[in-house]
């Protein structure tokens, strides 16, 4: 078991990374099984897990009976079109490094959580449940609902471990299609949003807008007006700035009570988030297995 956050995830990386590297001086073929909370690697006679994040039983059974009821419904329509798409995570895009005054956060409170309920996904009981701050925190909430879409890869290795010799299957989870429908039906509003109040809205992250403070109230207005409740949170400073690591990235850093919070980068040019695809992931990860060669 490793703690949970970026840098759980680094410990968990490096810990599997030393492992594969030994698996691989004996020259036995091996395959590494993943989920976002779980690095399994199994080789002939033995398994090896590693278990990032770590959750009470009353949570877990939380997030089982939301996964049971969701697994009784009949399958929905896909409400996005297969060629079109929702920046989840967009930001406005050319945006310039610099400071920005006089703006506010605004959070749309349990946003994912009411689409589900709105769209039908879970019961009066369940929603009502999981709002209960005492009894579920947000974060199960959402790992609720995002094991929907749980999605398991499986990556087999053998000698002499290059391109050729390495299979890879990646089994989603069936019921995906309700995450999909909420993620884009919310998303459609956030881009409803930015699209009313352009000059008004620097951009967006996911359930945050950031707005001028003399347009909070319309904005909030304006979420209320679709049935969700939001929180505004005051922002003593708000920046933009360039991403040390990659220079066609910028990212928001914004200071709330004193405390310092950056976002993820996302691209100058689009205003995209970085993809976090298996691909990606998989050549960080390599990062870590290079210095145990």
């Amino acid at each position: 078991m490793v703690p949970e956050g970026n840098g759980g995830r680094r410990l968990m990386n490096e810990r599997a990374a030393k492992f594969e590297a030994l698996l691989r001086l004996s020259g036995r073929p091996y395959s590494v099984i993943e989920t976002k909370a779980v690095k399994q690697i199994e080789w002939e006679g033995g398994r090896r897990k590693y278990v990032l994040k770590s959750l009470t039983g009353k949570e877990l059974n939380f997030i089982k009976k939301v996964k049971r009821h969701v697994g009784g419904l009949e399958l929905p329509a896909r409400l996005r079109p297969f060629t079109a798409s929702v920046a989840y995570n967009l930001n406005a895009a050319n945006l310039e490094p610099g400071q920005y005054d006089g703006y506010c956060e605004i959070d749309v409170s349990g946003a994912y959580w009411k689409t589900a309920f709105d769209l039908g996904y879970i019961s009066r009981e369940i929603f009502t449940e999981g709002n209960d701050k005492t009894q579920v925190r947000k974060k199960v909430r959402l790992m609720a609902l995002g094991s929907l879409a749980k999605k398991t890869e499986r990556l087999e290795y053998s000698p002499p471990y290059d391109a050729r010799n390495i299979r890879v299957d990646v089994d989603v989870c069936p019921l995906e299609i309700f995450w999909d429908n909420i993620s884009y039906s919310f998303g459609l509003v956030m881009n409803e949003c930015f699209s009313v109040f352009r000059d008004q809205i620097l951009g967006y992250w996911v359930d945050a807008v950031f707005v001028r403070q003399d347009a909070a109230a319309l904005v909030r207005k304006f979420f209320a007006g679709q049935g969700y409740d939001v929180k505004l949170i005051p922002l003593e400073n708000l920046e933009v700035l360039e991403d040390e690591k990659d220079d066609r990235k910028l990212f928001i850093r914004r200071t709330i009570k004193g405390e310092v919070k950056d976002l993820p980068p996302f691209d100058r040019l689009t205003g995209r988030a970085g993809q976090n695809t298996f691909k990606a992931a998989r050549e960080r990860f390599l990062g870590y297995f290079e210095k145990y060669q």
